[in-house]
């Protein structure tokens, strides 16, 4: 029994707190970062980038599942190169479409699960993005889940919802929503935080922008809904 509440505390218990769960980035796009030139085909209905000059901008929300695919949640190992050919894949559709912000939810920043790859550094600097805002969603020591095999366990997480832009960030708020009510306090220990991410952003065009990234929460439905309403 002893060893399973000193287990249940490390487990839960995270690396980062207060004004360090929420940040803004800023990166050097000249540094050089390889990647593979492999264009996937796409739709020919796919929309073009906003032509300059016009005032508008293109926006891209985008859950990408921690880059796991449809493996996401299964009690399966997952290779490197699962997660390498998925960066790949996602980075292919981001330069296609060339937005000038994307909502990213469910990616990871430093997890076991994805080998440690810090995702938003990685499709930041492949795509061109100067700027990131970053809030820690889930930062746990140790997340046994999936429950079985021991082997699938998604270990250390840190994992994130982020906004990357082209523009400069000036500042970010980090709103967290409540966990379900109906769902036992274990469960809620080691589950992820749903999260409002508010991001003010200058254009360069004579104004600011207010950017909300949401991530609701997926399995009850009354939590959605109040979690909506705030």
């Amino acid at each position: 029994f002893s060893a399973v509440v000193v287990f249940y505390f490390w487990g839960s218990s995270g690396t980062h707190s207060g004004s360090s769960l929420s940040y803004i980035k800023k990166y050097n796009l000249d540094e050089k970062f390889s990647s593979a030139d492999s264009p996937l085909p796409f739709p020919p209905e796919a929309d073009p980038p906003p032509e300059e000059g016009k005032g508008l901008f293109k926006v891209m929300t985008y859950n990408i599942g921690y880059l796991s695919g449809m493996t996401n949640n299964l009690p399966i190992e997952r290779t490197y190169s699962l997660f390498e050919d998925n960066l790949q894949r996602v980075t292919d559709v981001i330069n296609h479409l060339k937005p000038d912000f994307i909502g990213f939810q469910e990616i990871d920043l430093r997890s076991a699960r994805s080998y440690m790859i810090n995702q938003v550094d990685s499709i930041a600097k492949h795509c061109g993005y100067g700027f990131a805002d970053i809030s820690i969603n889930w930062d746990m020591r140790y997340v046994p889940f999936p429950y079985w095999p021991p082997s699938a366990h998604f270990g250390s997480i840190l994992s994130a919802q982020a906004i990357l832009s082209r523009y400069p960030i000036k500042s970010s708020e980090r709103i967290v929503f409540d966990k379900p009510q109906n769902t036992p306090f274990y469960y809620n220990a080691f589950y992820i935080d749903r999260l409002a991410e508010i991001a003010i952003v200058e254009t360069g065009r004579g104004g600011q922008l207010v950017i909300i990234n949401v991530h609701l929460e997926a399995f009850d439905r009354d939590t959605r809904i109040e979690q909506a309403k705030e």
